[in-house]
């Protein structure tokens, strides 16, 4: 049974290898069939008459597969570097000219060839807290919880997933990952998060902060009116100016509590609005409130025009407060004018109509002082001092 292209003597050795009749006529039968379809591709009938198939087409830089050049033999070297399988046989492949294949990635900047990222199903609760330090209690109130989503959007900025104010929050998301931002006043904390579907999800956030509760009094420890003085608060920097610092906040009114982050920080107490001023450095403690009360070394002054000493106001005068150096500190308009000074010396000058008049004065701290003006010859002043020159 074995085909006619078989040579005979393939019988025996593979009817030992197979130690099987069957399957080695099925194999011979096979292989007989393979090379007679080889026979008959690469060697056509000379009696059929056929013409041979056209030549493939060369393409630019390399040669005719068919053209009639002999084939001349490699060298020593060649077949030494021509690659080989594992048997140690040349690899038929590796002279092959295949074609070479570009693969393109998709655009990461949003086109459409862009694979989009998988995202998990469903939804997950996250409950959200803050302690002011890791072993503290639970803030009760005056959090502020804000959600966004990790990545920018078009506009550079993080999308606003969520916002929950109080103590403890209690959110329904969809299951994924989330930038959570914790306010407690001044002081903040992130965190990153993940959300899986229908699970619950608690997070404690720790502020590292504590309170500033600032007051301002007098050097006889009598208060200030509440009205009359305010704060401001800049963080304190090494190297760096007092006041020169960044500005926390500012306009911070007495006995309010302040939440700020720990650290350093300098601040300045404003008694009335010309020169009443004192700035302390402060220290800050994580889970503390720092109660402080600033002395202020000034005085409120009441200060009148008069034509004799205890006389009544004079109207329609106005007022320049200058430094004991010349410095123009004030003005103000105004029979009777009440100001803050800080302690210290000062010329006073009150105008009315066109004349001028002057007073030496002294300012202690605490001493609330009613000052009177006489306007008489002894203290008028030569006008064209403060009054601009006139146009000829």
């Amino acid at each position: 049974m074995a085909s006619p292209n078989i040579p005979e003597t393939m019988m025996p050795g593979l009817m030992k290898r197979l130690k099987s009749p069957i399957l080695a006529l099925l194999a011979l039968s096979l292989l007989g069939l393979n090379i007679g379809i080889s026979t008959s591709i690469a060697a056509p009938s000379a009696t059929t008459g056929r013409p041979l198939p056209p030549a493939p087409m060369a393409r630019p830089g390399h040669p005719d597969p068919r053209h009639d050049a002999p084939i001349q033999p490699r060298s020593d070297a060649a077949q030494a570097a021509t690659p080989s399988d594992e048997m140690g046989k040349p690899d038929p492949f590796s002279e092959l000219d295949l074609p070479r294949i570009r693969i393109r990635r998709g655009d990461l900047s949003g086109s459409r060839d862009e694979i989009p990222r998988a995202q998990p199903q469903g939804e997950g609760n996250l409950i959200l807290s803050a302690r002011l330090v890791p072993d503290g209690d639970i803030v009760p109130s005056g959090m502020t919880f804000r959600v966004f989503e990790p990545e920018t959007g078009p506009e550079g900025n993080l999308p606003l997933v969520a916002t929950a104010t109080g103590g403890e929050a209690k959110l329904t998301l969809p299951a994924g990952s989330y930038l959570v931002h914790a306010t407690f006043g001044r002081a903040g904390a992130t965190r990153r998060i993940n959300i899986m579907p229908g699970s619950d999800s608690a997070e404690i956030l720790v502020l590292d902060a504590g309170g500033l509760k600032l007051s301002a009094r007098l050097p006889d420890d009598s208060p200030i009116s509440d009205s009359k003085v305010r704060f401001a608060i800049y963080e304190k920097l090494p190297g760096v100016p007092a006041e020169r610092g960044p500005l926390v906040l500012p306009d911070v009114k007495p006995d309010a509590i302040i939440r700020l982050p720990a650290g350093d920080y300098h601040v300045v107490s404003s008694y009335g609005k010309v020169n009443a001023s004192t700035g302390v450095d402060i220290r800050i403690d994580a889970g503390k409130l720092t109660d402080a009360s600033i002395e202020v070394a000034a005085s409120e002054v009441t200060l009148k025009l008069v034509r004799n000493a205890g006389g009544e106001a004079i109207a329609d005068t106005s007022w320049i407060i200058q430094s004991d150096t010349g410095e123009k500190l004030a003005e103000r308009i105004g029979a009777f004018t009440t100001l803050v000074l800080a302690e210290g010396e000062y010329n006073i000058i009150a105008r009315n109509r066109d004349q001028f008049y002057t007073e030496q004065i002294s300012v202690t701290a605490g001493d609330r002082s009613e000052i009177e003006v006489v306007a008489s010859q002894a203290n008028q002043a030569d006008s064209s001092e403060f009054l601009p020159d006139r146009l000829e």
